[in-house]
């Protein structure tokens, strides 16, 4: 990857902001929103990745999760939180994140996590353009088959007349 990744991090720990930003240093910048205000600005904002801590003094992590969804659906969302069982996991998962990290001083998978679910990201956005150049081809070849019969309709119509006239 040539430029760093864009991160919002929907965090209202400072200090957590800070070991993040240290374990995706070179990788990505990140960026933080705190609040519900801030988080709402930064969805006008394009980030390549969106980490959500599903605990947050403000609102609740999971519909930061589902908001980040409805914005942009090919948007990767990573749970970053420091506790998580199988249920909670699920619910995010079903909420659209596509995986989790635990926190800790040193979240060793937090950059393979980032790198991956922004590599899945471009695939699906490339395999979507590509379906939709797909789609536009069989339109085109539609379309032209339709005016091409439209246009013998027309000239067949137009050699009658001419014959007629001349008749």
């Amino acid at each position: 990857m040539n430029s760093l990744l864009r991160v919002l991090f929907v965090e209202d720990s400072r200090e957590d902001l800070e070991i993040v930003r240290r374990e995706l240093n070179g990788l990505a910048t990140v960026d933080g929103a705190a609040d519900r205000a801030e988080f709402d600005a930064a969805l006008k904002e394009h980030y390549d990745v969106v980490l959500v801590d599903l605990h947050l003094r403000d609102f609740d992590g999971e519909e930061a999760v589902r908001l980040v969804k409805e914005s942009n659906a090919l948007t990767p969302v990573i749970i970053v939180t420091g506790s998580v069982d199988e249920e909670t996991a699920a619910l995010a998962c079903q909420s659209g994140a596509c995986d989790y990290v635990m926190k800790s001083l040193r979240m060793h998978r937090l950059r393979m996590a980032v790198r991956n679910a922004h590599e899945d990201a471009q695939r699906k956005r490339r395999e979507e353009a590509n379906q939709q150049s797909e789609l536009l081809g069989q339109l085109s070849t539609g379309l032209a088959h339709d005016l091409n019969g439209v246009l013998g309709v027309i000239m067949a119509g137009s050699d009658i007349l001419r014959k007629t006239a001349e008749g």
